[in-house]
């Protein structure tokens, strides 16, 4: 049976910054070593908020990404709580970790009770280092400046400080231990513990970026280092054997820490103590350098050749290096002229994003996007959502777009879903946002050498997807420009249909029948029909109102109207007042307009008899067509179907 491949989740700060750094090449080794998947998430530093700096004003969206970590396919979470938790509050700090309960869990160089933990033996080698200075450098008045009291390094590293002094019967005066943020902004308590204590011969530093800021300090008042006050640093960084004089300091391998906390991730799943808090010590070892003082002809040869040897495996490393970030940096560049290309077409432009990101040699990626844009402000609690929806993802190197019925992915399946590959795989989350947006985020293979473009990245893929998402936005407007410009066509239409008909009768209004009258006389001439012009008036409406009331004298317009329309078919009929009508009709032969006139009293009369109407209802109408060698004008058809109408009214029967 095939051993099972765990997925554990690291959540570290910058993985640019050099603790964070090495507490992933730890876990990546271990990681390749077990076969299981990890996953690296780069929150970067809780609650960070930087409102006065553009640059950093929106760090606090790559704490969105905690949230992904507490997830059903994640077997076992790394946290580095005390690293993340650097710029906030213990509280904070124990608020992030409470919002893991139920979630198997192992600290990285922290400790909280009930939570199992690997960390640095603090003491070991910090109390070698200062006994050296006691016992070979014969310093008797010794300072401390180390972090807040609320980070538990700080308060180890103290107490391995206040034991050792104890031994050997020193004075631990309380002016000769300050406090200060736990990396180089810690001047002002340099110079306080320099004022207060003239005669201090030594000063040990709780880590080698506070013990950079002390040889600024004493430079400053012309105090040499090693000889006249000894330094002493902890972490040995890159930096601290080029100081002048290198720096003595405490190694505390944090790469040691990373492969430590796996592998007791990984056991722990396996025995099933998952719920059992244990702790897990990494040895520290004190590195003898020139700010302790002179040291033995032996100690310098020895540490010469150690820092020698480490100098050589360094240019080593930096000229493959070197190589790779030509390649790398090239291949940054297409990526940003590819970005540049993007168009409207969204499948198409997430496979061009994978494509390029297959020139940076990558072979595994997956593309998550959330819904839709959301937006999260600074001091907002982040929610995770329901499901996320993979746009893209690369296999074996090939981009992928799957289909969309299978883009949907329920956020507990997040690491553990269809289109993951059957290989081991370490991958890294990067965040895309832009501002207060948050879009999703991109899983990726990049190798542990190219960490350093993981910001990159996440800037790029970010312009890239906001760029889509806009695409997206005018798509969606233009669609809804185009439904809008047809809505108000028809509703144009209709509110023109409405506005050119008389209500009473159905025909056309006095607007509608002049609106319409030009088209109609062109189509006729075009078609070279005789036109036909008449002027109508119903007979008596006056009295019919007065004595039948105004209904029976709106039923006698309304069957005036229809008349209109059964006697002149195809014609454009329309009520032009009160009880004047106006007909435009054509025909291939003129007809008789008397017996048009007759056609149309009768129509009436036959109405007025079905209905048993007690009055008779009659149109008196004037008709004009001009001579067939002529061009109709509207104007000279009303003027003479007017006069005819007038003399036929003349002819109008009594009530």
């Amino acid at each position: 049976m095939a051993k099972a491949r765990y997925n554990i989740g690291l959540i570290v700060g910058n993985v640019e910054d050099d603790f964070s750094n090495s507490i992933c090449k730890g876990a990546i080794k271990a990681a390749e070593q077990l076969g299981d998947n990890l996953f690296i998430l780069p929150v970067k530093y809780i609650d960070y908020y930087v409102k006065e700096d553009s640059l950093q004003r929106y760090e606090y969206q790559y704490n969105t990404l905690l949230s992904y970590a507490q997830v059903a396919s994640l077997d076992m979470i790394l946290l580095c709580l005390s690293t993340i938790g650097c710029t906030t509050t213990k509280e904070r700090c124990l608020e992030i970790l409470a919002s893991f309960d139920g979630y198997p869990i192992i600290l990285i160089a922290s400790d909280e009770k009930g939570y199992s933990c690997v960390r640095y033996n603090n003491k070991n080698g910090f109390s070698d280092g200062i006994r050296h200075l006691i016992e070979k450098e014969h310093r008797q008045h010794i300072g401390m400046i180390t972090g807040y009291l609320d980070n538990s390094d700080s308060c180890e590293r103290l107490a391995a400080y206040k034991q050792v002094l104890s031994e050997y019967d020193l004075p631990i005066p309380e002016s000769a231990m300050k406090f200060a943020k736990f990396d180089s902004d810690c001047r002002s308590a340099v110079e306080e513990l320099l004022n207060e204590n003239p005669d201090l011969d030594a000063i040990v530093c709780g880590n080698d970026a506070m013990a950079a800021t002390v040889y600024k300090a004493l430079s400053d008042r012309h105090i040499a280092v090693g000889e006249q006050i000894s330094v002493i640093g902890f972490d040995d960084i890159e930096t601290a054997k080029y100081l002048s004089p290198p720096l003595a300091t405490v190694r505390a391998d944090a790469a040691e820490l990373g492969f430590r906390a796996f592998l007791q991730g990984h056991r722990k799943l396996l025995d099933g103590t998952t719920r059992t808090a244990e702790t897990f010590f990494v040895d520290t070892r004190f590195i003898c350098r020139g700010s302790v003082g002179v040291l033995s002809a032996d100690e310098v040869l020895t540490q010469k050749q150690t820092d020698e040897q480490d100098l050589l495996f360094e240019k080593a490393s930096l000229t493959e290096s070197n190589r790779r970030l030509i390649k790398m940096n090239h291949n940054m560049n297409i990526l940003s002229r590819n970005m540049l290309t993007l168009d409207e077409n969204g499948e198409q432009n997430y496979t061009q994003i994978l494509e390029c990101l297959t020139i940076a040699d990558l072979e595994s990626c997956f593309l998550f996007t959330l819904k839709a844009p959301t937006a999260h402000h600074f001091g907002e609690v982040w929610k995770k959502p329901d499901a996320l929806y993979l746009r893209a993802y690369l296999e074996k190197g090939n981009a992928v777009v799957p289909k969309r019925t299978t883009q949907q992915i329920a956020i507990d399946d997040l690491y553990r879903h269809p289109f993951m590959p059957d290989t081991r795989k370490t991958y890294v989350m990067i965040d895309l946002y832009s501002r207060e947006l948050q879009y999703g985020f991109m899983l990726c293979d990049i190798s542990f050498d190219n960490f350093h473009y993981v910001e990159f990245l996440c800037y790029q893929l970010s312009i890239a997807i906001k760029l889509m998402n806009m695409f997206d936005i005018r798509r969606t407007l233009l669609a809804e420009k185009d439904d809008l410009v047809l809505r108000l066509q028809r509703e144009n239409l209709q509110l023109d249909a409405i506005s050119g008909k008389d209500e009473l009768t159905g025909i056309l209004n006095r607007r509608g029948f002049y609106k319409k009258a030009t088209d109609f006389i062109e189509q006729a001439e075009k078609t070279h029909f005789n036109i036909l012009f008449a002027y109508a008036d119903l007979n008596y409406l006056k009295q019919i109102n007065d004595i039948y009331g105004h209904g029976e004298g709106d039923f006698a317009i309304r069957s005036c109207a229809h008349a209109l329309e059964s006697v002149f078919p195809n014609s454009l009929a329309g009520r032009i007042g009160g009880d004047e009508f106006a007909v435009l009709a054509s025909f291939e032969t003129l007809p008789d307009t008397k017996k048009l006139q007759a056609s149309l009293n009768h129509y009436l009369a036959d109405v007025a008899a079905k209905e048993k109407k007690p009055y008779a209802i009659t149109v008196s109408a004037g008709l004009f067509s001009p001579k067939s060698d002529s061009h109709f004008s509207l104007e000279e058809a009303i003027e003479q179907a007017d006069a005819l109408l007038y003399e036929e009214k003349k002819k109008k029967p009594p009530l």
